[in-house]
């Protein structure tokens, strides 16, 4: 069991890191579009 539940809190991570990687993007993007 305990091994199922960290493997679900991984996935969790996973998703969540993807999700805040992708708006950090967006964000350096939207600033670089500013300065030009």
């Amino acid at each position: 069991a305990e091994l199922v539940l960290e493997d679900g809190a991984l996935e969790l991570v996973k998703d969540y890191t993807n999700d805040f990687i992708d708006f950090l993007i967006n964000n350096v993007k939207r600033k670089q579009k500013r300065n030009k």
